[in-house]
């Protein structure tokens, strides 16, 4: 595969943290789907790690975010080892940027979390964007519903491209509040394609992860509020749609 080599850039000033300080040396991205991006970097004492990485999507912007620790034991001295991290990614457009963070620490383990490295990767492609048609089902979510799954039917425009083409992997679904998408997202968890109706994919997404996303992202109850379902299909055209679907939170309502 094609690949987009690295614009180095410092997002962050850098820290050099007590004695070590691991290193992201390249980042690329697939051209063609899937749409894969390559982490390669240096542990600076020659021993491995166990990383925590965290990927927030952000409008044009894809945050991937490494946390490591040095382990506890001895380590090789004057020696290095490198690693190599692969991921898959859902393009949110032609033009976009991949920023990629190594820190010192781990979310909610160490006091001190610090940034050691940071490098950016600016994207230009010429990725055909498709519009979809989405119905999220129900039309109304309480966030004390119990269930396993809240639904979308998504259909292609154009007619041109069949649902079953799509790459279930890269299904993902946000919310849009105040014209922002959320940086937090969720992932499809089962996909079959409609045996009754043409070209129709039915996606389900697992209800307690968007009753979570729902609580973090939308203050006012009850309201409506823009779902978005974007994801790529297996020729690396995306797609993205959205639907208005009514969401509360009974005991704390506030009309609108």
């Amino acid at each position: 595969m094609k690949k987009i080599a690295i614009i180095l850039g410092m997002l962050i000033l850098f820290f050099t943290c007590q004695g070590w300080a691991d290193t992201i040396d390249e980042v690329t991205v697939t051209e063609e789907a899937p749409y894969i991006v390559e982490i390669n970097g240096t542990y600076s004492d020659g021993c491995d790690r166990d990383p925590v990485l965290l990927t927030t999507y952000l409008d044009n912007t894809i945050i991937i975010q490494i946390f490591t620790v040095p382990p506890a034991g001895d380590c090789p001295d004057g020696e290095e080892n490198v690693f190599d991290f692969s991921l898959e990614i859902v393009p949110p457009g032609d033009d976009y940027q991949i920023n990629v963070i190594m820190y010192r620490g781990t979310p909610r383990a160490d006091e001190d979390v610090e940034v050691i490295d940071s490098e950016t990767l600016e994207v230009q492609s010429d990725i055909e964007e498709l519009e979809a048609t989405v119905d999220i089902n129900p039309d109304t979510i309480n966030i004390k519903r119990k269930g396993q799954y809240i639904n979308a039917r998504i259909t292609l425009s154009g007619g041109e491209h069949d649902v079953s083409d799509i790459d279930a992997e890269t299904i993902l679904l946000a919310i849009i509040t105040d014209g922002e998408e959320s940086g937090t997202v969720v992932s499809a968890q089962k996909v079959a394609v409609d045996e009754d109706e043409d070209n129709i994919l039915i996606v389900k997404f697992d209800n307690d992860e968007v009753l979570t996303l729902i609580e973090e992202e939308v203050d006012v109850f009850p309201q409506y509020v823009i779902f978005v379902v974007k994801g790529a299909l297996e020729d690396g055209s995306l797609f993205s749609g959205t639907d208005d679907v009514k969401v509360m939170n009974p005991g704390k309502s506030k009309s609108i």
